[in-house]
């Protein structure tokens, strides 16, 4: 798949996909890859903005690492069929400013 970190392009693939993809950015698009669980990312300390929008992701988990995190948009996925219990992931952003969930019947 291909993201978008300011301005460079890369392709990756494979399940460590965050870890190759994702270094020393503030700011990475994810969407559109069919993910269905958060998960890699305990080296992304610093990110900041993480668009994981259009995946097939059913709850919020895999984020506690991710303690800068300030934007996370996560529209268009499966999230909410257990109810709230699928939030519980988002207790942990701390910093966390702007969530986009919409487009999610929970």
């Amino acid at each position: 798949f291909f993201f978008s970190s300011r301005r460079r392009h890369t392709r990756c693939s494979g399940v460590s996909w965050a870890r190759r993809c994702v270094q020393e950015t503030d700011a990475e698009y994810m969407g559109e890859n069919l993910i269905k669980k958060i998960e890699g990312l305990d080296t992304l300390q610093s990110l900041h903005n993480l668009n994981l929008s259009d995946n097939m992701i059913q709850e919020i988990s895999g984020l506690e690492h991710c303690t800068s995190l300030q934007t996370l948009q996560l529209k268009r996925n499966h999230i909410g069929r257990n109810g709230l219990q699928d939030l519980k992931g988002l207790l942990c952003l701390n910093n966390l400013s702007v969530l986009d969930l919409s487009l999610i019947h929970i």
